[in-house]
């Protein structure tokens, strides 16, 4: 099938939008619609009438989330195990760490680069998924319910229509969030062989460039990983905090804003 798998749930859930496709590994795609015209999505009417394969879909995503959180406070543990740190975080201090084991000897620099890869994208074909699955509705999606602002979507979406793959290539040096880039890139129709090719080829150009300064810089990522075990469980508690203080301070704009309407 060419172009955007999507599932139809009917006009009172996610309204239409069928979405550019584009077959060329370098090609712009076309831009997104003004955001008066976006879709309206019914959340409630969506989860009403979900399948199996949205709740294997986002379940993936929220998996991922998950894990991402749970693994902050093994940091300590897995810095003593690199190669298993690589595999379940690919974190920077994971990479450079790795970079120094392999100038030590004891690490290969393939195999520091390929967990670093799995790390990191483990669980990048569930967001490439759910931007096909569900197109344009990603993006307002993520405007009501993402807490992504309106205009860094917007930009974000330029930026896919302007650049198209070379932005996902270059996605993992940008600063900007790797789900709201992986969804959008995905919502913007491009086919799945595509997205995987410049989702892996970016994910080998960063853990490569982090392996390499890490073999360079042994010496130094010796005393970083130091640093990072010693405080590792303080960073913890002051994240978890943040968030909690986010989450109530967001719950509440909602409330009120549902108070007024």
């Amino acid at each position: 099938m060419r172009g955007r798998v999507s599932i139809d749930h009917g006009p009172s859930a996610w309204g239409t939008y069928p979405g550019p496709v584009t077959d060329e590994p370098g090609a712009a795609v076309s831009p997104p619609p003004p955001r008066g015209e976006r879709p309206p999505i019914d959340i409630a009417a969506a989860l009403r009438q979900a399948t199996w394969v949205d709740g294997l879909c986002l379940g993936g995503i929220v998996l991922s989330v998950v894990i991402g959180y749970a693994t902050l406070p093994l940091t300590t543990i897995l810095l003593r195990h690199v190669v298993t740190h690589l595999l379940v975080t690919g974190s920077i201090t994971a990479l450079l760490t790795g970079g120094a084991l392999v100038f030590a000897g004891h690490l290969d620099f393939l195999v520091a680069v390929l967990a670093g890869i799995v790390g990191n994208a483990m669980f990048d074909g569930f967001y490439l998924w759910a931007g096909r699955r569900y197109g344009e509705h990603v993006a307002h999606f993520l405007e009501t319910y993402g807490g992504i602002r309106p205009r860094t979507v917007a930009r974000v979406e330029r930026w896919v229509a302007k650049y198209g793959l070379l932005l996902l290539v270059a996605g993992p040096f940008l600063p900007i969030p790797a789900s709201v880039l992986l969804l959008l890139t995905a919502a913007s129709g491009v086919r799945w062989v595509w997205l995987v090719i410049a989702d892996f080829v970016g994910w080998f150009a960063w853990c490569v460039t982090f392996v390499a300064l890490g073999h360079h810089f042994h010496t130094q990522v010796n005393h970083i990983a130091h640093v990072v075990t010693h405080y590792s469980r303080i960073s913890t508690i002051v994240l978890i905090a943040v968030v909690v203080v986010v989450a109530v301070v967001r719950g509440g704009r909602q409330q009120r804003a549902r108070q007024v309407r």
